[in-house]
């Protein structure tokens, strides 16, 4: 759109509205040569006051590896002296959250959910096999496109494999420290091993002779996410891998279906607790607008509160698309798929 190979710049944009305003930083309408674009902008001196410059790094690398039809496309990235700027595809049907609470009892037909559930599953798998965990998937992270599709957005809770875990790597040095040294004067390996085993954190270890560098082998020690989607093993604290995208997964699955989530409590601490106790149940509704006994199994097998058991856990995503529920999934023409609802 630009001419002689010009770089493009904020000022080109024309703002119309603003979207949204999230936990950091804010989404606007902006049009370019009559098209329409979200440009999603992020204030540095408050990445830097609030700690978060690692999850905008972490988004952005991930906005720059992506390219897939239901993952929100970054076109551009603009920088200024305050902010960075990323200039994303424009979903004209809004948040899949406010499309639930326009239905009645906010709960989407069984049908509906299982195309927009197929399609979250594709955007999780392929996000799973470039190393990212997403960890906050939720209705108002996944919008809707004019075509009707969806696309997950929203990347700045998510985690890549291979990062190093921040709360470990600021102790690095005391850790060396207090651990005993060999003859050569160095932590050995073994016994560095031996302390991440004791604190439940499975890690690789590279030493040089500066410092301990920690990284991480596909698991996560951070407590972050919506709480009502957090999986159990976040909210104890043992440490998390991809398998908590599945139990997100499932939470959503629940919410769409039913209007609400599965281990809501009145307080914060009652919903931790009922994810971490209470057995999943499904409300009493008329058994003509009930969700098939197929999707109840699967959300049984996603909702299992030791990862080690839930669904996913063998094969990943293969294991989901092969469940009874989504049998009827045309997994390799679902682009073409007619979607339940096209935004006007």
């Amino acid at each position: 759109v630009k001419k002689n190979d010009d770089k493009i710049k904020l000022n080109d944009f024309r703002r119309t509205k603003q979207l949204g305003a999230g936990d950091v930083g804010t989404v606007d309408l902006v049009t370019l040569d009559g098209q329409k674009y979200a440009v999603k902008s992020l204030e540095k001196q408050e990445m830097v006051e609030r700690n978060k410059v690692g999850r905008v790094r972490t988004e952005e690398k991930i906005l720059e590896t992506i390219d897939h039809p239901f993952l929100s496309t970054c076109y551009a990235k603009l920088k200024t002296d305050t902010h960075l700027h990323f200039v994303l595809e424009y979903c004209s049907g809004g948040e899949l959250y406010a499309l639930m609470n326009r239905m009645p009892q906010k709960r989407l037909p069984e049908a509906w959910v299982k195309f927009y559930a197929a399609e979250v599953l594709l955007a999780l798998q392929y996000l799973h096999l470039n190393g990212f965990m997403y960890r906050d998937l939720k209705p108002e992270n996944i919008l809707i496109h004019s075509s009707g599709h969806i696309k997950l957005t929203d990347f700045d809770l998510s985690w890549c494999q291979g990062e190093t875990v921040p709360d470990i790597e600021k102790g690095t040095r005391m850790v060396k420290r207090q651990l005993p040294k060999d003859e050569t004067g160095r932590v050995s390996q073994s016994t560095m091993e031996k302390y991440l085993v004791q604190k439940n954190i499975p890690l690789e270890i590279e030493q040089d002779d500066f410092k301990v560098k920690i990284v991480p082998k596909g698991r996560a020690n951070s407590f972050v996410g919506t709480e009502e989607y957090l999986a159990p093993e976040i909210i104890t604290g043992a440490g998390h891998d991809f398998m908590i995208d599945w139990w997100s997964f499932g939470i959503l699955i629940y919410e769409l279906s039913y209007g609400f989530s599965p281990f809501r409590g009145a307080r914060r601490d009652v919903t931790f607790e009922n994810v971490i106790k209470k057995p999943l149940q499904f409300p009493k509704v008329d058994p003509a607008a009930d969700t098939s006994d197929e999707c109840k199994d699967m959300l049984r097998q996603l909702l299992k509160k030791r990862p080690t058991e839930r669904l996913g856990h063998e094969r990943g995503a293969e294991d989901l698309k092969r469940h009874a529920w989504l049998k009827d999934i045309d997994w390799g023409l679902i682009r073409d798929a007619k979607p339940p609802m096209v935004p006007e």
